[in-house]
């Protein structure tokens, strides 16, 4: 199934060589579909492409990378490991895309939520504070992503109580 996909992502992408951006970000979207149901074939997908990607110079394809790597791995119940890749998710994030992207503001909710699955409750609790002031700011006070960081620090300060 694997070689198939890889036959079929070399075929669409000829032209343009396996090492370009393009390409290598149409990889990390395959491991991205099949994350929720087979994390294990996404951690297969992102393994295997890790040679390339070591040599990447996109910041934004090698972000993306990274992103996902700490999204597999912390659907894999590898939290800890899940929080190395998120932090520097976040660092390049931030470079290539600003502090207040909408995608950077993401990678901050995700490294929040490893904070607390492996027991640093309070900077957890910290970041989503932050983030919430942020998300309220940038993205508005109506937005999705607003609302769920507000149910994350509501929940956390109910189970505090």
């Amino acid at each position: 199934e694997n070689d198939a996909a890889d036959r079929l992502n070399a075929e669409a992408h000829r032209g343009l060589g396996r090492d370009n951006p393009e390409v290598l970000y149409s990889e990390i979207d395959r491991a991205a579909s099949v994350v929720e149901t087979d994390p294990n074939a996404a951690l297969d997908i992102l393994t295997r492409l890790w040679p390339r990607m070591a040599q990447c110079t996109d910041g934004n394809t090698r972000s993306s990378y990274i992103d996902m790597m700490a999204c597999v791995l912390g659907a894999l119940g590898r939290p800890r490991e899940a929080l190395i890749f998120s932090a520097q998710s976040i660092e390049l994030g931030t470079a290539h895309l600003g502090p207040e992207s909408a995608i950077t503001l993401g990678r901050i909710s995700n490294h929040a939520q490893f904070l607390l699955l492996v027991g640093r409750v309070d900077e957890g609790r910290s970041m989503l504070a932050e983030l919430l002031a942020t998300q309220t700011r940038v993205l508005g006070a109506d937005h999705d992503d607003t609302h769920n960081t507000k149910r994350h620090l509501d929940r956390l300060s109910a189970l505090s109580a």
